[in-house]
């Protein structure tokens, strides 16, 4: 792949002439770009010498005034050059196609959270910061215009003409946990992974819309991701707005919204009918604050897999008082967690029960 650099470089440079007419591309940059990948995708370096190098690269950059936008688009690119690269290289099945394909992105994914960070780092570096033009804010106004727009399904028979830097057709939309003051700083960092992306707010919460799988900074993790399909990209953002309610209430890094579409359906419900359910299965539990301790030991029964000693411990209360909370709960709400439906049920009617889970978000 290393002799394939020069090439490589052109095809770059070719690309993001393309879609970006109105920046300048320095090829010195895009050809060291992509020796910092080869070096981090073949993991010849250490995370700490990775972050070192875009940083580097970045403080380059920024010497020959390469704004820190341009310089995060040619990271996009040139990682995604390679990946093209390594699966022109395979002359095996479609499965080892597919094998390298996830392999590679998600090792691309991981690298393009330190080059991000190492730029943003240098952006915020004394005597290289960019002061914004006037028009760069007029144009952050422009796209939150089109977000709002495009989000609002009444407007899903004549969407609004895209920005000239997006490359539609739309087909992602990524969205965040509410950030509250980290709002502002989060977009910006969106905005420097996904040059070629529609990123504005929802309420509190970033909101990305993209031809290409977006890549998300450090900061808007745990997100959600959801396929823009037929039914528009309004549907889409609302799923992706519920599946990050998922990925926060589970912990986990991320979540697409197909993969979590039955719990996404309950909660588009409305609230009155979200309610009626909890109560149906949790009864007092949910409704009465005197019973916020038996609610407590129901939610940590279930997340230890039913073992109630492991339970007791994490609620640090004696095993036999804690069973005794099991059989209080059984006779309040009729649950009988031995039986898998019921256990389903209250999982959900917890779930509905997380503060942060909303029936309408944004």
């Amino acid at each position: 792949m290393r002799r394939r650099l020069p090439a490589l470089t052109s095809d770059v440079l070719t690309r993001l002439r393309a879609h970006h007419p109105d920046s300048a591309f320095d090829g010195a940059c895009v050809h060291d770009s992509l020796s910092a990948w080869l070096a981090a995708l073949a993991d010849e370096a250490a995370d700490e010498e990775i972050s070192a190098r875009f940083h580097g690269l970045a403080t380059a950059g920024a010497g020959r005034g390469i704004a820190p936008d341009v310089i995060a688009a040619i990271q996009q690119a040139a990682a995604e050059a390679l990946l093209r690269g390594f699966i022109t290289c395979l002359t095996r099945s479609q499965s080892d196609v597919m094998d390298v394909n996830v392999m590679v992105s998600r090792r691309i994914i991981e690298v393009i959270q330190t080059a991000t960070a190492a730029i943003v780092g240098t952006h915020r570096t004394p005597g290289t910061e960019r002061v914004p033009r006037p028009r760069d804010a007029d144009a952050h106004h422009r796209d939150q215009a089109v977000v709002e727009a495009l989000l609002d399904p009444r407007t899903s028979t004549c969407p609004p003409p895209l920005p000239s830097h997006v490359k539609g057709p739309l087909r992602w939309c990524a969205a965040s946990l509410p950030l509250g003051d980290r709002l502002l700083q989060a977009l910006r960092r969106a905005r420097a992974a996904n040059p070629a992306a529609l990123v504005g707010r929802c309420a509190d919460r970033v909101v990305l819309l993209t031809g290409d799988r977006p890549l998300l900074p450090e900061d808007l993790r745990p997100h959600g991701l959801a396929p823009v399909t037929y039914e528009g990209v309004a549907q889409a953002a609302q799923q992706a707005l519920r599946a990050a309610e998922v990925a926060g209430r589970f912990a986990v890094d991320h979540v697409e919204a197909p993969t979590a579409l039955p719990l996404i359906t309950v909660m588009a419900q409305d609230q009155e009918e979200r309610d009626a359910f909890v109560a149906s299965c949790l009864g007092p539990l949910c409704t009465d604050t005197r019973h916020a301790h038996l609610e407590e030991t129901l939610r940590a029964y279930l997340e230890h897999g039913l073992c109630a000693a492991a339970a007791a411990r994490s609620l640090f209360v004696h095993r036999r008082t804690f069973e005794y909370r099991l059989q209080q709960i059984k006779q309040l709400t009729g649950l009988d967690l031995t039986h898998p439906l019921h256990r389903l049920r209250a999982e959900i009617a917890l779930y509905l029960c997380t503060p942060h889970v909303t029936s309408r978000s944004g």
